[in-house]
């Protein structure tokens, strides 16, 4: 019966100490320290997988603007590069280094709910009527509309977090892991 006990206890104890909190990645409540809807810092990432991820990988000046290299690995072989900045004005613009007159607005960061903006404002087949539909003080969430090639297209949707950036994107629901200046969030 003493033996029984002991393995009974043994078993309870090593039960116990596995249950101890020793991963230091924040999971439920992210408390982040950048103010940014979208903090750039290289380094920083939004992973949903080992297929599926965005990475600050560099910085680049288009003009004299800083602008930072976000690398994307998009269903494990297809692979992209944006190049994005915050203006003076919380506008979030990607630029293009072989063509600097080209800007595309991505979100308005200090709009009111229910504004729109044109993501190119050029009425090609790629600009998008963009509608600020859900704002508070840590939550932006914008709908995209294909307004000049089809009107009636489902919209695609893009939230960010305040200190966090995306919340989810065109490509993925939400993120699994992200990591900004240095410290992980697992969702």
């Amino acid at each position: 019966m003493k033996t029984y006990l002991k393995t009974i206890s043994l078993g309870i104890f090593i039960l116990l100490l596995s249950c101890n909190e020793s991963d230091d990645t924040n999971i439920s409540n992210p408390t982040p320290t950048s103010d940014s809807f979208l903090p750039m810092h290289i380094g920083n990432y939004w992973k949903y997988d080992e297929d599926n991820y965005t990475e600050i990988t560099d910085t680049l000046r288009i003009e004299g603007d800083l602008y930072y290299k976000f690398y994307s690995l998009i269903g494990g072989d297809a692979v992209t590069f944006q190049y994005l900045r915050i203006d003076t004005n919380q506008n979030l613009i990607q630029g293009y280094p072989d063509n600097p007159d080209f800007k595309h607005i991505h979100a308005k960061f200090n709009t009111s709910l229910e504004d729109t903006f044109w993501t190119l404002n050029n009425k090609s087949v790629n600009d998008f009527k963009a509608t600020l539909i859900e704002k508070d003080d840590n939550l932006r969430t914008y709908a995209f509309q294909r307004f000049y090639k089809n009107p009636e297209e489902e919209k695609l949707f893009v939230s960010y977090i305040r200190g966090l950036g995306w919340n989810y994107n065109f490509y993925t629901t939400s993120y699994k892991q992200i990591k900004i200046d240095g410290e992980i969030y697992n969702f």
